[in-house]
């Protein structure tokens, strides 16, 4: 069995309830740590003063701060209730990787190129909503708002003060009339 030393990892959040009879947990995250939880294939959680691998069988976001996991060889109800409680660590170095999402004043002025569209205009503000930020993109008299995630913003070149972005399908000709 591998132990990992918990000066080396943060801790994620924990364990707080079974869900279901099939050994899938809910965990409940610190929420100002960003991390893409679909690429996660493995966590550590302590047992008895331990920090011991589990692997990963599926995960998905249930709200912003709980997540549904099912880990390999946790196939029951009885199971996973003794893992509830259990602090949930990461490796430090996934804390350094993680993205947070753009500050107003990192990227206001500059230029967004969409793969389809090519340059469509310069961001003139970050609007902060509840769900998530938007990029309030000039295009002359035209406001475009795009939202501001890791799935739409693939690449922020500072030195050229360009963001990089591949639009979701007809949401730009939304506001273009193209």
């Amino acid at each position: 069995m591998l132990l990992m030393k918990k000066e080396d990892n943060f801790q994620l959040g924990y364990i707080s309830k079974t869900h279901g009879y099939k050994g899938e947990v809910v965990f409940l995250t610190n929420p100002e740590i960003q991390i893409k939880y679909n690429k996660l294939e493995s966590v550590l959680l302590e047992i008895n003063g331990n920090l011991i691998p589990f692997f990963i069988d599926s995960i998905s976001v249930l709200a912003n701060n709980a997540v549904l996991v099912k880990f390999n060889d946790i196939d029951s109800e009885e199971k996973a209730k003794k893992l509830v409680k259990c602090n949930i660590f990461l490796p430090l170095q996934m804390l350094a990787k993680s993205k947070k999402p753009p500050q107003q004043s990192d990227i206001i002025g500059y230029k967004v190129i969409d793969d389809n569209k090519g340059e469509i205009g310069v961001i003139s503000n970050i609007l902060d909503m509840p769900q998530q930020l938007i990029l309030e993109i000039k295009n002359g008299p035209i406001e475009i708002l795009i939202p501001a995630n890791e799935n739409i913003i693939y690449k922020i070149d500072k030195k050229n003060k360009t963001v990089f972005i591949n639009a979701p399908e007809g949401l730009i000709d939304i506001y273009l009339g193209t």
